[in-house]
């Protein structure tokens, strides 16, 4: 069952809410979408997420009633089923550059160092557990699990933190050098306002985005995750709102982790961590009497998080977070270079 919970559609409002409360000022209280643009990935559970979500940012004021009992109004919510936050592509020459990662000194020695324990997840787990990919199946599975009070065996509370450490490990090594950070965001889609803000939605069930990963590696091929030029079209909106040329204020993505990860690790300030569900990454443009800056946060559950780039800390200069993204951004020729 892959589907959103009613403890997921809680967060997700309490989000929605708290955007609301931080952006009172930015967004009129009246839904127009000219102002909000909600985007989602092409999966039910992430529609759900984003609507709900939504309905957080968006309670109908009085003149917004269409429904004497019910204090709710429909938002729109435009379906990306274009490779835009989730899709797959087949990218030969990330493929090779990857299966180079895997064979080098680096990941050998995580291979060799986990051997032991690698052996003693497929003598308790019955899967033949021999590369990060699987490690990261079974870790996804129980992740997701995690939240529904299942009660799991001894030794899964034993090894949950390493697995967890190992599927890091994975998620990192798709876009582990500047080059495959490249490929695996280059390719046409994303626009921003004010703002980006991508959320994990809640999720139920087997973690098949890990099935991926598994079945993939055993397959010898690789399909990237297909993002989009994330960073360069945040600047290209970025400039769009300093030129006047756009009046949204505000865009959502609801989206997946791979999706946060991505991004994080493709500016260089991942730090391991697997994202929470609901987990928001933003991007806020923002200025005052010295200039335009450019304001990176991370939200969890529990705390708001100021992120800066290497050599361009919180409230980084428009033209600073340009040239400190420059080697990430894409520039929409991602299926041609591979």
């Amino acid at each position: 069952m892959l589907s959103q919970s009613h403890e997921g559609m809680v967060q997700q409002h309490h989000l929605g809410k708290w955007f609301r409360k931080r952006y009172s000022n930015l967004l009129p209280k009246l839904y127009h979408s000219k102002h909000f643009k909600a985007v989602s990935s092409d999966i039910g559970r992430c529609i759900s997420s984003a609507a709900v979500c939504a309905a957080g940012i968006y309670p109908p004021d009085d003149v917004e009633m269409w429904h004497p009992t019910l204090r709710w109004q429909p938002v729109p919510i435009y379906v990306s089923r274009d490779a835009l936050l989730y899709q797959w592509i087949f990218c030969p020459k990330h493929r090779r550059l990857w299966t180079a990662l895997k064979k080098s000194e680096v990941y050998q020695k995580i291979l060799r160092e986990n051997e032991g324990f690698l052996k003693f997840l497929t003598e308790k787990s019955g899967v033949d557990l021999n590369s990060l990919s699987a490690v990261r199946l079974l870790f996804g599975i129980f992740y997701d699990q995690r939240g529904f009070n299942v009660t799991f065996p001894d030794w899964i509370q034993s090894s949950y933190r390493k697995l967890q450490d190992l599927s890091r490990q994975l998620m990192i090594s798709y876009t582990y050098t500047p080059e495959l950070a490249r490929l695996r965001s280059d390719n046409p889609a994303i626009t921003i306002s004010f703002g980006i803000f991508i959320f994990a939605r809640f999720m139920l069930g087997i973690s098949l985005r890990s099935m991926f990963f598994n079945i993939l590696d055993d397959l010898n091929i690789q399909y990237v995750p297909h993002h989009g030029p994330l960073l360069g079209k945040i600047i290209k909106h970025f400039d769009n709102v300093i030129s006047n040329s756009t009046e949204l204020k505000f865009v959502l993505y609801s989206a997946h982790e791979c999706t946060l990860i991505n991004t994080l690790n493709s500016m260089g300030i991942y730090d391991y961590h697997v994202p929470e569900y609901s987990a928001t990454l933003l991007f806020e443009l923002r200025r005052d009497d010295i200039g335009v800056f450019v304001n990176i946060l991370y939200k969890n559950s529990t705390k708001l998080y100021q992120l800066g780039l290497k050599e361009c800390v919180f409230r980084c200069d428009l033209e600073q977070f340009r040239g400190r993204t420059a080697s990430s951004c894409g520039h929409g020729h991602g299926p041609v270079e591979c």
